[in-house]
């Protein structure tokens, strides 16, 4: 195992906590009951729960969502408060997703009542670049693109869902085709930043009994409907690709599955499928995945991490943790970092994490 490149200070005090923490991760299969790790920082307060989390492409931020409709962007050198965001149509509304864009610049966020684009180049000025005007939708869903050019925007009408997307460049909308039945339940763009290309993962039938994940921004929508996990109604899920854009993950209570990302970005499959109780799962740099499982009969989510370089995931190890519910996973672009989301606490617990050797 090895870190990643040097980041000052940071990096040095990452390298350290590195050797005390996860020296002894390699692996758990072999020390079955040590103790979890300690966080390198805690970052509190968050109310309501934390709903989404996106790093800045630099790592220089961390974006936190909560379930108060607040959202806080964290140093990730120093750990301060950096600034406070909320949705400006209504305090108090749940954000569900919140995006950035490859550069940076922008960052969008959804709750029931909008989908909004910030400006956040300058952190002391902080401006609105775009708002979604719609009535208020619980089924309202958006992200900005990886260009930051595009803005779609996904909401359900009657049985039929809604896909459109805003443009940046010169405030056009246009509609994206869903699949009959079909309706947006998450999101997420690729971070790259000479594309549009965006996953929506749809739920299809009354029961979201069918998975489908519609892929736009590249021309023609393309639908992946094979190894799609089946987004039921109280099923945690989420959809993300990788740091590095290489892969996407999607997974539901019981599956994961993974579409490897080929340079076009023309996603078509096989998926790699891996059956496992997953609340959230994501895949950093090097073909690392990890995936939160919780059996109904722990009291604690166990972090599972996994090797994608074969054709199948393998398994690395796992840690044990004392958090009763991750509802997010996200690597930092840039450092050996990982943000794992403490639901019933509020607080997000920044890790360094092993990178394997190529």
């Amino acid at each position: 195992m090895r870190l990643g490149s040097s980041w000052g200070v940071v990096g040095a005090i990452l390298g350290c906590f590195y050797l005390m923490s996860w020296g002894s991760f390699c692996w758990e299969s072999q020390a079955a009951h040590q103790a979890p790790p300690a966080p390198i920082r805690k970052l509190t307060g968050h109310r309501g729960g934390i709903t989404s989390m996106v790093f800045h492409p630099q790592g220089t931020w961390l974006a936190v969502g909560g379930g108060n409709g607040d959202i806080r962007l964290w140093s990730l050198a120093n750990g301060e408060l950096l600034a406070r965001l909320q949705d400006p149509r209504e305090g108090g509304a749940r954000i569900s997703h919140l995006g950035v864009s490859a550069d940076g610049r922008y960052l969008s966020m959804t709750s029931r009542a909008s989908v909004v684009v910030w400006d956040v180049s300058d952190l002391k000025k902080i401006t609105i670049r775009y708002e979604d005007t719609y009535n208020p939708n619980p089924d309202l869903i958006g992200t900005i693109t990886g260009d930051g050019k595009l803005c779609f925007v996904a909401r359900r009408e009657g049985t039929e869902g809604r896909l459109q997307a805003y443009s940046l460049v010169n405030r056009s909308l246009f509609d994206s085709p869903l699949p009959a039945g079909a309706h947006v339940v998450a999101i997420a763009s690729i971070p790259d930043r000479e594309s549009t290309l965006t996953a929506a993962y749809c739920a299809a039938g009354p029961k979201g009994e069918t998975g489908r994940i519609v892929l736009v921004g590249l021309g023609d929508t393309r639908v992946l409907d094979k190894d799609v996990p089946a987004p039921g109604l109280d099923d945690p899920i989420s959809i993300s690709f990788s740091t590095d854009g290489r892969w996407l993950v999607a997974n539901n209570a019981t599956q994961v599955s993974l579409w490897r990302v080929p340079g076009s970005q023309v996603i078509r499959g096989p998926a790699q499928v891996l059956p496992t109780q997953a609340l959230t799962a994501a895949v950093g740099p090097n073909n690392l995945l990890v995936v939160a499982t919780k059996d109904e009969d722990e009291d604690y989510v166990t972090l599972q991490f996994f090797d994608l370089s074969s054709p199948s995931p393998q398994p690395l190890g796992q840690q044990s943790t004392t958090i009763p519910w991750v509802s997010a996973l996200a690597f930092s672009p840039r450092e050996p970092v990982l943000a794992v989301a403490d639901d019933e606490e509020g607080t997000v617990e920044l890790y360094p994490v092993p990178v394997m050797k190529k």
